[in-house]
């Protein structure tokens, strides 16, 4: 999914056009969004099926029955599509939220936004100027780290290669660097 600034992009919680608030099914579906088992590693689908059993014990059986898929799903959707929540200072993790329409903004290396909780609520807020047209991004991962290790975890979570233009250009530097010390 691509999305890019317009004047007829809707935004959560507010009023669109007409005065009504609108609903998060409007963009995303919970049904549409990637879960990626089956790219999971053995290692990794082994400890996954016990969180999944762990659920399915948990969950009271008077209840709507889950199924193994059904959890399987969910837990896959939240793990790829996922947002950490902090505490009110931003410094603890308190928690992992699912904001559908936010999985609509893709990565990037170097984002436009960035995603906070503020009074309970989460916003994408601009870091600077986006043009109209633009691709609105976030960062995947701490884009503090090292390129190396974005792209480790990129790959290890989300299940893709970074292609953005900071990556690449990152990555050029270094096989430069490294030809010329082969060099010498």
């Amino acid at each position: 999914f691509l999305l890019k600034t317009s004047k007829n992009i809707c935004q959560c919680g507010k009023k669109n056009n007409l005065g009504s608030v609108v609903s998060d099914t409007q963009l995303a579906a919970l049904e549409e969004l990637e879960d990626h088992i089956y790219d999971i590693s053995e290692d990794d689908l082994k400890d996954f099926k016990v969180d999944i059993h762990n659920f399915l014990d948990y969950w009271p059986r008077s209840s709507k029955p889950h199924t193994v898929d059904s959890v399987s799903k969910m837990l896959g959707v939240i793990n790829c599509n996922g947002f950490m929540v902090s505490d009110q200072r931003g410094l603890q993790a308190v928690g992992v939220g699912l904001f559908p329409n936010l999985c609509l903004v893709n990565h990037d290396c170097w984002p436009n936004c960035t995603v906070v909780l503020n009074n309970g609520k989460i916003e994408l807020r601009a870091l600077g100027k986006i043009s109209p047209g633009e691709e609105v991004t976030v960062s995947y991962v701490d884009y503090l780290n090292l390129s190396e290790d974005r792209r480790r975890l990129l790959k290890q979570q989300y299940f893709f290669d970074c292609a953005c233009e900071h990556s690449v250009l990152e990555g050029e530097k270094v096989n430069s660097v490294t030809q010329k010390c082969l060099l010498a």
